[in-house]
């Protein structure tokens, strides 16, 4: 329970917000949230199970409770719930727990596949971030109580053209991420408003790369395992295959099998690190310069699968971009084919390290003459 002075803790007198987390059930838990809400004075609740989060207030008429995007901050309204401007958004220190949140909501809501529910995911999370970077002070990826209220009572607004608005600009300055007939699809009016309050008083670009790492590998594993051998490497094995190969600045670095770029990704934490140690006369703004240079220089990555080719840009993003070296192509091919096909950026003798764990499913074998004559092919029968 959360009081108003901090002197007082008469719940009949000084509630301010009630949280109830021991009901597992989403019924139960609203219920003795409920009973709770009714025996004290305060005015806004919150019920939790881990897996999904319920905002609500107490309506002055009797037994009556609404949905709400979220609870107000110490000194906010109500009203003043998603109207925030950009420099006063927090970090996060639990993305992962957030994106559970919303997977489960669109799961529960929607009836899409883990597939699907990724992408819509992804989408919005480009959205956050453009926004972020905008001009404008005030944030427009956001949803207030008057809007999630009129959602919910099934009356129209402007918070869905909003928010397709933000998506055109994703659309335009990503071109090689997403499709310009993409759309952000969802059944229901309520989940997109659902998915916005839970991100949006966070900023994605205070929240530190150890956060946004753990918690989009998490959820890059959860929905993208594929069915023909793209198990990802474990980050232990990761870590240790880059500090044996010990990349250094200058250096052309290629991963012809990235997945979800967690080599890359290693690689750049590294070099990074060497630039901390090396370099103590660069302040932050002076190494972060130089790391962009690298990345967009001297990392390389590919993916034959162009759903994780894009995961892999995405991940690249989160980690201050160097999206623009990600392709996606047989890495099996000839090297003359792979040269045209990546403008001749990748080419034979170009790299200076190849770090890579590719796919060795059972379920697929490659079966053309022309790839295999390339190659000694060892059977396992000799």
């Amino acid at each position: 329970m959360i009081f108003k002075k901090n002197n007082i803790t008469n719940p009949t007198s000084n509630a301010h917000i009630v949280i109830e987390v021991k009901k597992k059930d989403r019924t139960d838990g609203l219920t003795q949230l409920h009973t709770y809400l009714l025996n004290t004075t305060a005015e806004f609740g919150v019920w939790s199970n881990g897996d999904e989060t319920v905002f609500q207030q107490q309506m002055r008429e009797p037994n009556q409770f609404i949905d709400i995007p979220d609870v107000p901050r110490k000194g906010e309204r109500i009203e003043d719930v998603g109207t925030y401007f950009k420099k006063d958004l927090t970090p996060a220190t639990d993305l992962k727990t957030i994106f559970e949140n919303i997977h489960n909501h669109i799961y529960a809501n929607e009836g899409l596949l883990k597939e699907k529910i990724f992408n819509e995911i992804l989408k919005l999370i480009f959205c956050k971030m453009v926004d972020e970077m905008d001009s404008d002070p005030k944030c427009n990826f956001r949803i207030t109580n008057k809007e999630y209220e009129e959602i919910n009572d099934g009356q129209k607004n402007d918070f869905h053209k909003r928010i397709a608005r933000i998506f055109d600009r994703v659309k335009n300055e990503y071109e090689d991420v997403f499709d310009p007939n993409d759309k952000i699809i969802f059944k229901k009016e309520t989940t997109l408003p659902y998915i916005v309050s839970r991100l949006q008083r966070y900023s994605l670009r205070k929240t530190s790369a150890d956060v946004k790492g753990v918690a989009f590998q998490t959820f890059v594993y959860a929905h993208q395992r594929g069915e023909r051998g793209e198990f990802f490497t474990p980050h232990p094995i990761v870590n240790l295959a880059v500090k044996i190969l010990n990349p250094k600045p200058g250096e052309f670095l290629i991963d012809p099998a990235a997945g979800s770029g967690s080599f890359l990704i290693s690689s750049l934490r590294h070099v990074w690190k060497k630039y901390y140690l090396d370099r103590p006369d660069l302040n932050r703004n002076d190494i972060k310069d130089q790391i962009i240079r690298y990345v967009r220089t001297y990392v390389y990555g590919n993916d034959f699968n162009p759903d994780l080719a894009r995961v892999c840009k995405m991940h690249m993003i989160l980690y201050d971009d160097g999206h623009t070296n990600i392709y996606s192509f047989d890495a099996l091919n000839d090297i003359n084919i792979i040269e045209n096909e990546s403008n001749q950026k990748i080419k034979k003798g170009k790299f200076n390290i190849l770090l890579t764990n590719p796919p060795f499913g059972s379920k697929g074998k490659v079966t053309s003459k022309k790839i295999l004559q390339e190659f000694e092919v060892v059977s396992s029968n000799h």
